[in-house]
């Protein structure tokens, strides 16, 4: 008789049964990521048996770690999509393979929680916890990403994240999770703030003339992923307010690559942007007697909507850079 094939989980039960992975294996971020590094929506390849980007915005494209299993047995690895600003207690230091020796050899004396080497091989992903002096860097906070001059690594901050299971082993540092401030740090305080973008005027509030406007804010104001609350904010609605838009229009410039939308060929521009983000505004943001205030001639959360589709737009002009 043919030997019975081992499960995924069998072939990688240190992975799935290591306490980290345990701790997020439940969160509804897992996918899997295809040959060209691209996390897929889990929702379409279960019920359409389809390959399609995942989209962060849209509910059901990710799912639990368990749940990736059942649909694709076999994976060749698992992504995760982290976001320690809002969801999770833990970055990753991403080390390229083009690191110096000697560095790398540092970072492996480090207390950190998980290690695994990266799809090349060469390359070395450490699971660090958010460092404590995260937010003493407020330039750096505005990032998805961290990454040193010379390329060398980068700390993973609200990104995307691909375990390929290769995993290393436990910790024996010889380092302290000071060490780990002190290299977040050096490399936080090194980020530029992004040049201010072009600001734009927003003539009319009414979505009617966007193009597929209805589905993308039911979609979005249905969506409800955004986990902090006013306590976060130490009671401050107003930094609350720009928090939950922010993460909404983080999740709309997601929607807007999905097929559905890229099918109508449409650009969107950063004033319908706002318009469709105020209207969700106005439907999740519970009423203050703030928002009968004007900004700039502007009711407040349309003043807070086109303050957070500049930011966000002028965050990632600076990531590709």
């Amino acid at each position: 008789m043919e030997a019975q094939p081992k499960s995924t989980a069998d072939i990688f039960r240190d992975f799935y049964e290591h306490p980290f992975i345990q701790s997020i294996a439940d969160r509804e971020k897992w996918s899997i990521s295809d040959k060209d590094k691209r996390p897929i929506d889990m929702n379409v390849l279960e019920y359409q048996h389809r390959v399609v980007g995942c989209n962060t915005a849209i509910p059901y494209s990710m799912t639990t770690l368990k749940h990736t299993l059942e649909i694709l047995p076999f994976p060749a690895n698992h992504a995760y999509y982290l976001d320690a600003p809002d969801d999770d207690d833990f970055v990753v230091l991403d080390i390229e393979p083009e690191c110096p020796s000697s560095l790398k050899a540092q970072f492996m004396r480090l207390p950190y929680i998980y290690a695994e080497k990266s799809m090349s091989g060469k390359g070395i992903h450490l699971v660090m916890p958010v460092p404590s002096n995260y937010e003493d860097y407020p330039i750096a906070m505005t990032k998805q990403k961290l990454q040193e001059e010379h390329r060398w690594y980068e700390i993973l901050v609200n990104h995307w994240v691909t375990f390929t299971r290769n995993m290393l082993g436990p910790a024996s540092p010889t380092k302290t999770l000071d060490d780990w401030d002190g290299i977040y740090a050096e490399l936080a305080a090194r980020q530029k703030e992004t040049p201010e973008r072009p600001s734009f005027d927003v003539d009319t509030v009414d979505t009617d003339d966007i193009p597929d406007s209805a589905y993308i804010i039911a979609t979005l104001t249905t969506a409800n992923n955004y986990h902090k609350t006013l306590e976060d904010f130490h009671d401050d609605s107003s930094r609350y307010e720009f928090g939950l838009l922010a993460f909404k229009f983080r999740r709309m410039l997601s929607l807007l690559k999905s097929t559905r939308i890229q099918k109508l060929e449409h650009e969107y521009t950063p004033e319908e942007e706002t318009r469709m983000l105020y209207a969700i505004a106005q439907q999740v943001i519970p009423y203050r007697d703030k928002h009968d205030e004007t900004r700039q001639g502007m009711p407040w959360l349309l003043f807070v909507s086109r303050s957070v589709v500049n930011d966000v737009l002028r965050e990632k002009e600076n990531d590709t850079e």
